[in-house]
């Protein structure tokens, strides 16, 4: 995982530091199985957001650290599986 931002090392600190030009990144592989453990899907998955800074994620806090890359895989993750997540 590439996260959104660089960081900066400080003399006591680590900072990070969101700009447009460091877009998150995320390469990985998943496998979905049913309740029998059967394979229904699997697949390797590299995923970008290029324009995450553009984008609205007013579902997570401001302050949380995550926010650009869990926004990104959620995203992903409701394209990807919408027959899943039906109740």
């Amino acid at each position: 995982m590439d996260l959104a931002g660089r960081v900066d090392f400080g003399a006591m600190h680590q900072i990070r530091i969101v700009k447009e030009a460091y877009m998150p990144r995320i390469t990985f592989t998943y496998q979905l199985v049913d309740t029998d453990k059967k394979i229904i899907s699997e697949d390797s998955v590299k995923l970008r957001d290029s324009s995450f800074f553009m984008r609205s994620v007013s579902k997570y806090r401001n302050h949380e650290s995550l926010r650009y890359e869990k926004n990104m895989l959620d995203k992903w993750f409701y394209k990807q599986f919408p027959n899943q997540l039906k109740s």
